[in-house]
C-alpha cells in the first residue's frame, strides 16, 4: 500500500547556519530584481515606462500582461490581427532612454470596439537579447483605430504584471 509522507519544518532541526542560509534565500526570492517585484509600469504624460532604470541588457526577455480601462466617453476600436492588420501596430513598444525597437510576440490583443469603462487586455513577450547598453527601461503606448495614440488620459491601466527573465 502506498503512502505519502509530509515534512513539517516544525520538526525539523535546522541549525543557525542552515537558517540564516533558508532566511537569506527567501529574502532573496522576496527582494530580486525579477519578476513581479522588477521594474513595472507607471504612467507619464503620454505613455507607460517601466520604473525604476534597470540594465536592460543584463535580461533575456520580459513577459508582460496589461489590462487597460476605457477613459473616453467613447468606442475605443483596436482590429488586431484581422484582415492585414497587426496588433504591433496597435501597440507601440520601445526602449527607454534610447528608442531602440525590441522584438515583440504577442500572445494576446484585443479586437473590436471597446465601450467606456470597458476592459482591454494585451499578453506579450519581449525579446531583450540583442539590445545595447543604453536600454534602461521599457516604454509602451497604446494605439486606437478611432483615438490615434492613447495615453494614461484616455487609457487606465489597472493591472499590469511584469516578469523579467534573465
Amino acid at each position: 500500500m502506498a503512502e505519502s509522507r509530509k515534512t513539517s519544518i516544525s520538526r525539523m532541526a535546522l541549525g543557525p547556519l542552515a537558517l540564516t542560509a533558508l532566511l537569506l534565500a527567501l529574502t532573496a526570492c522576496a527582494t530580486g530584481p525579477t519578476g513581479p517585484t522588477g521594474p513595472q509600469f507607471e504612467p507619464l504624460t503620454h505613455w507607460w515606462e517601466t520604473t525604476p532604470s534597470v540594465q536592460v541588457n543584463e535580461y533575456s526577455s520580459i513577459e508582460i500582461e496589461l489590462t487597460f480601462r476605457n477613459l473616453t466617453d467613447a468606442n475605443v476600436e483596436f482590429l488586431g490581427d484581422t484582415g492585414i492588420n497587426n496588433p504591433a501596430d496597435e501597440l507601440q513598444v520601445w526602449t527607454t532612454p534610447d528608442a531602440a525597437d525590441p522584438p515583440v510576440a504577442f500572445d494576446e490583443f484585443p479586437v473590436g470596439e471597446y465601450a467606456p469603462n470597458a476592459s482591454m487586455t494585451w499578453r506579450l513577450s519581449i525579446d531583450l537579447s540583442r539590445l545595447g547598453n543604453a536600454a534602461q527601461g521599457i516604454a509602451i503606448r497604446p494605439v486606437s483605430q478611432s483615438h490615434g495614440t492613447m495615453s494614461p488620459t484616455g487609457l487606465e491601466l489597472t493591472e499590469s504584471t511584469v516578469t523579467w527573465v534573465r
